[in-house]
């Protein structure tokens, strides 16, 4: 049986998020994440460990790019 749960923020399957950023050098880092979700109606929760170059680089550029 089909049954709408109405309009939500949500997201399911669970997609892969590609998390762009840059290295040092200007050189391109993608990474893909599969933890993350929708937090709100404008927000998104990523959830990345410190030893990812991608955290160090979003901490040292304070930029980031993410692609469903």
């Amino acid at each position: 049986m089909k049954q709408s749960v109405g309009k939500k923020p949500l997201i399911y399957p669970m997609p892969v998020l590609m998390i762009a950023t840059y290295n040092d050098d200007g050189t391109v880092d993608l990474m893909n994440a599969a933890w993350g979700s929708v937090a709100d109606y404008e927000k998104i929760a990523i959830s990345l460990a410190e030893e990812h170059l991608t955290y160090k680089n979003i901490l040292r550029n304070k930029a980031f790019t993410v692609a469903i």
